[in-house]
């Protein structure tokens, strides 16, 4: 099951409408419809009953939208733990000789402390 099948399909199943979902995820409506027929394909069930120009959730669809939300809100926090690349992140340790911890440490560490946010 792939994330941006997920997001495709929780953006039609809000919207009802590939048209809307297309146009707020930045694809066209074909692949959108090839991101649900693929979904549908693997867990082998349909998510949308197609009546004419309308779409509305199957059973499975309302059960799947759920887990989506779950599923794509779990990969955005764990995003954001992980950390953005380029941003520092984690402990820094530094080590010198004592003579130079007493005369030059002290302004080293000073300043990557003015480029990082506190947390």
């Amino acid at each position: 099951m792939e994330l941006r099948h997920l997001t495709t399909f929780r953006a039609v199943a809000k919207s009802l409408s590939f048209t809307r979902a297309a146009a707020e995820l930045g694809y066209v409506q074909s692949a959108l419809t090839a991101h649900v027929k693929a979904l549908e394909a693997e867990l082998g069930v349909r998510l949308f009953d197609r009546l004419g120009r309308r779409i509305v959730l199957t059973n499975a669809g309302v059960s799947l939208l759920g887990y989506a939300e779950n599923i794509l809100e779990l990969t955005r926090e764990a995003t954001v733990a992980v950390g953005q690349p380029g941003q520092p992140q984690g402990p820094v340790t530094i080590s010198a000789p004592e003579v130079l911890c007493t005369y030059r440490l002290p302004a080293v560490i000073r300043q990557p402390h003015g480029h990082t946010p506190d947390r």
